[in-house]
């Protein structure tokens, strides 16, 4: 099974909810509906451990099996798209060397403009490992 496969059959045993359960949706994921992310680039970074990230936004989307082992895409009620992704740290780029998915806590935020990583920031507010 390759690394990237075993990273997602972790996530399904694990059976993550996003946690905003209960409250206003303030946002959907890749999870919720498909998201237009062509033409996003990086904006910044965020410290977050990952469990905290798949409580709040759910299972990660498969993503390009190189660069990446994990990204989330959201959208904000007012239109603001951002990503959440690691870049270069884990398994698939970095092989046995690299970060397992639990061990990575500094991700990539994309977006269209600063505002996506302002949102991205807001979200996890009180959630930061930094």
């Amino acid at each position: 099974m390759s690394k990237v496969g075993e990273h997602y059959r972790e996530l399904e045993e694990m059976e993550h909810e996003p946690k905003n359960e209960g409250e206003p949706m303030e946002y959907q994921t890749h999870n919720d509906v498909i998201i237009d992310i062509n033409g996003t680039s990086l904006k910044g970074d965020i410290k977050l451990d990952y469990y905290d990230i798949l409580d709040r936004l759910g299972k990660p989307k498969e993503c390009d099996s190189y660069k990446i082992d994990a990204e989330w895409e959201i959208e904000f009620y007012d239109g603001t798209v951002a990503t959440l992704y690691n870049w270069k740290n884990g398994r698939n780029y970095c092989g046995e060397e690299g970060l397992d998915l639990h061990q990575i806590d500094e991700w990539h935020v994309g977006g269209f403009n600063r505002k996506a990583l302002d949102k991205v920031n807001e979200l996890f507010k009180g959630e930061e490992n930094g």
